[in-house]
C-alpha cells in the first residue's frame, strides 16, 4: 500500500497510530504518534485508519472531522508535502566516469550498501537525461500479464524514486514495458511518443564489476539504457540539403552513410538512415548465399553461430562507418539468439542498446545506439 504524508495510520502488530510525516523510500515513512515522538515504519506493518470507501467513512467519522478540523495537521502536511516532493525527484549532477553516457532514459538501481554492493536494498530511479519533460507509465511482465508498476512525470535533466526493492524481488523486474510522452513548451517537430520494452538479467545483480559509475549518479549502480532521445527526430539519421533540379525546382535529396561494395553491409538496404539486419536464419541463407543442401543439415547450435557471427560483423561494420544505430530483428522464440546478442554488447564499451520501435518491428527487434 501507498502512503501520503499526511495520512493517518494505525498499526499492525502494536496498539495504537499515528500520522505519516515523511516518506524516507516506498517502502518505508516516518510515522509521528499521539505522545510526539516520531521514528521510522515499514509500510508493511501500516494501514490507513480512514478509509475511503462508504463503509470505512461511516465507521472512521468521527476520526475523518478531527482530521479535516485540525488547522494544524493541515499546514504541517503541505509543508512536508513539498518536502517530499523535492526528495523523490531531484537534479542529475555532473561526476567523473570511465563513460560518457549518451542522452535517454534509464533505469538505474543503486544499491543502498555501496560498500559491498550486492547486499542491502536496492533503490530503482527513472533517469530522465533529456531537456524534455517526460511523462512515464512502467509495466512489469508478470507471467502473462502486465502489472502497472508506476506512472508519473519527469523533470529534465532529473532522476525520480520509483520505489526501493529487496534482493528478493529483482525477479520481478526482469522484464517489463516502458511508456515515454515527450514534451517541450516549444518545438520544431514534437518527439514521438516511444513504448519500450525492456530484460534486465536477474545476474547482472550478484557482480560487484556490474555496478558502475556514470556520468550522472554519484553512486555505483546497474545502469539500463531504455530509450534514446534526441531534441529533434531523426536528427542524427539523415543530413537534408536542398539542390537544384533540371526543372529549377527546389527538392529535398537525404544523404546516408556510403557503403563500399564489399561491405557486409552492401546486401542491406537502408531505410530513413537506419540498416535493418534480419538475423532468421531462413533470410541469412539467401543473403550469405548458403547451399540449402548444406542449410538442411544445421543443427540448432550451428543456426545460432551462424547468426551470431552475422550479427557482429555488420555491429563491427557500424562502429567503423560511424553509423548512429542500427537494427537487429531477432524474432521472438525462446530468446536464445537475443540473450546472446546482449552478452556481445555487453562487452563493448561505445554501444547501447534497447528493444526497436515495437510499432515498427514487433517483439523482436533490437536497436543498438553507437556513441559518436
Amino acid at each position: 500500500m501507498k502512503f501520503r504524508v499526511g495520512d493517518k495510520v494505525k498499526f499492525l502488530n502494536d496498539v495504537g497510530g499515528g500520522v505519516v510525516t515523511k516518506i524516507i523510500s516506498p517502502s518505508m515513512v516516518n510515522v509521528q504518534t499521539d505522545d510526539g515522538f516520531e521514528y521510522p515504519v515499514i509500510t508493511s506493518e501500516l494501514i490507513l485508519a480512514v478509509q475511503d470507501d462508504k463503509v470505512g467513512a461511516m465507521f472512521n467519522q468521527d476520526f475523518v472531522k478531527e482530521e479535516i478540523s485540525s488547522e494544524p495537521v493541515e499546514s504541517f502536511t503541505e509543508d512536508v508535502d513539498d518536502e517530499n516532493d523535492f526528495e523523490r525527484e531531484s537534479k542529475l549532477g555532473r561526476f567523473t566516469s570511465l563513460k560518457q553516457h549518451a542522452d535517454g532514459i534509464y533505469l538505474a538501481f543503486v544499491p543502498h550498501d555501496q560498500v559491498w554492493l550486492t547486499k542491502d536494498d536496492i533503490d530503482v530511479y527513472l533517469i530522465n537525461k533529456t531537456s524534455n519533460y517526460i511523462l512515464y507509465n512502467l509495466f512489469l511482465e508478470n507471467d502473462e500479464e502486465y502489472d502497472g508498476e508506476d506512472y508519473g512525470s519527469v523533470s529534465p535533466f532529473s532522476k525520480y524514486l520509483i520505489t526501493t526493492i529487496s534482493r528478493e524481488e529483482i525477479s520481478f523486474w526482469a522484464e517489463g514495458v516502458l511508456q515515454i510522452l515527450y514534451h517541450k513548451d516549444k518545438v520544431k517537430s514534437p518527439l514521438a511518443p516511444t513504448n519500450s520494452v525492456f530484460t534486465i538479467k536477474g545476474t547482472r545483480f550478484f557482480s560487484k564489476e556490474n555496478y558502475e559509475l556514470s556520468s550522472f549518479l554519484e553512486e555505483k549502480s546497474v545502469l539500463y539504457f531504455v530509450e534514446a532521445s534526441f531534441d529533434e527526430p531523426e536528427a542524427k539519421k539523415e543530413i537534408s540539403t536542398k539542390e537544384k533540379n533540371s526543372d529549377a525546382e527546389t527538392e529535398t535529396i537525404t544523404k546516408f552513410v556510403a557503403v563500399e561494395k564489399d561491405s557486409v553491409l552492401a546486401n542491406y538496404r537502408a531505410k530513413n538512415g537506419v540498416y535493418e539486419i534480419d538475423l532468421h536464419i531462413e533470410t541469412l541463407i539467401e543473403k550469405l548465399d548458403i547451399s540449402h543442401d548444406i542449410s538442411n543439415e544445421l543443427d540448432k547450435i550451428q543456426i545460432l553461430q551462424i547468426q551470431l557471427s552475422h550479427f557482429e560483423k555488420c555491429l563491427n561494420e557500424a562502429i567503423r562507418l560511424k553509423l548512429p544505430s542500427i537494427v537487429f530483428i531477432h524474432g521472438v522464440g525462446i530468446g536464445r539468439l537475443k540473450t546472446e546478442m546482449e552478452g556481445i554488447l555487453d562487452r563493448y564499451s561505445d554501444v547501447h542498446y534497447s528493444a526497436a520501435s515495437r510499432l515498427t518491428y514487433g517483439a523482436g527487434a533490437m536497436e543498438v545506439w553507437i556513441k559518436e
